[in-house]
């Protein structure tokens, strides 16, 4: 897992860093921009967002450390996770999340939340426990609700 306080160095050594991977002919430019948006959208209208690094890599054609990059320079928390010991998604995956925003969404629903034994008090110990486990609808429908809530989920305001 890389944590945010080890990229200050690579940062100020961006400019040494490989170009970044070709995009991928195969698929429209569209798809690339709608997927980066998951994480590029974070910190504007939504809390929290992730790729798998396999969609990062090879789909979006992104290094995963100029991605982290980005981050860091428009103020943005991150944590990269392995599969299986970090998170259930098998290639791994990188969130991003907005510290304040987030926050205020836990704060907002910590009694929902703790009702199905999901972190509340730490942004950083919220993006591991979604991470690594799934919050099941059909026992706790207001926590996976809020969960939707913190990824901004499209679904979310179909059914509003």
């Amino acid at each position: 897992m890389i944590l945010s306080e080890n990229i200050d160095k690579i940062i100020a050594n961006k400019d040494s860093l490989n170009p970044k991977v070709a995009e991928l002919r195969c698929i429209p430019k569209h798809s690339k921009e709608e997927l980066m948006n998951d994480l590029y959208n974070v910190g504007v209208s939504k809390a929290v967002g992730y790729l798998p690094l396999k969609t990062l890599t090879e789909i979006c054609g992104e290094r995963v450390m100029d991605t982290i990059i980005f981050a860091k320079e428009n103020e943005l928390s991150f944590l990269q996770f392995s599969y299986p010991e970090n998170c259930t998604i098998c290639s791994g995956a990188l969130y991003f999340y907005h510290e304040d925003m987030l926050k205020n969404i836990l704060m907002e629903n910590k009694n929902v939340l703790s009702k199905a034994g999901v972190p509340y008090r730490d942004n950083s110990s919220f993006i591991r426990h979604i991470a690594m486990k799934t919050v099941s609808h059909s026992m706790y429908p207001e926590a996976y609700i809020v969960i939707m809530k913190v990824f901004n989920d499209n679904r979310l305001r179909q059914a509003v």
